[in-house]
């Protein structure tokens, strides 16, 4: 029942103190996420180059493949943390055409990602959870490809191609 009274420093040792206990205090919360300096840094920089207002946690990164034109499967690799989260990788067979049409093809699988996120939203893992951020292997033309799928699902989650160069660097 007694009043307390919290004094915050502003200057001089007790203030290094304080702030050397904050920064004690993230590194351990790092650690205990499983995410070490270098991937933190990683992520800032990820979302400061692509100007994203916070820091994806949650990326997912669709590529689709064929066989000779045939056989199209996309494939769904996810990154938490910074790391990759082997636990949730994905293979989609590409139902809806035969032939090689990247965009249909990229359209289709992001389509039944989020039908099945409608199905289990309220789960934490697998589907139930939304990215962070999306990106797709290829340029603008995959890219509005899947703009009109997060439009119908009413979602908001940035959404970069990454494009190799000449050298096969890949720049988003």
């Amino acid at each position: 029942g007694k009043k307390v009274t919290v004094f915050v420093p502003a200057r001089g040792e007790q203030l290094e103190i304080v702030n050397m206990c904050r920064k004690n205090a993230e590194e351990k919360l790092a650690i205990k996420k499983g995410r070490t300096g270098r991937e933190i840094a990683v992520l800032d920089e990820l979302k400061d180059l692509l100007g994203l207002k916070k820091t994806p946690e949650y990326i997912e990164s669709y590529d689709i493949s064929h066989t000779a034109g045939q056989d199209s499967v996309a494939g769904m690799i996810v990154f938490k943390g910074g790391k990759p989260y082997r636990k949730a990788y994905k293979r989609f067979s590409i139902k809806s055409f035969d032939g090689n049409d990247d965009y249909r093809a990229m359209n289709e699988v992001l389509t039944r990602r989020f039908s099945e996120y409608e199905k289990s939203k309220d789960s934490t893992e697998g589907f139930g959870k939304l990215p962070d951020l999306i990106l797709l292997d290829g340029g603008v033309g995959q890219v509005h490809a899947v703009e009109p799928v997060l439009r119908e699902f009413g979602l908001k989650i940035p959404l970069f191609g990454m494009v190799k160069d000449n050298r096969h660097r890949t720049r988003a």
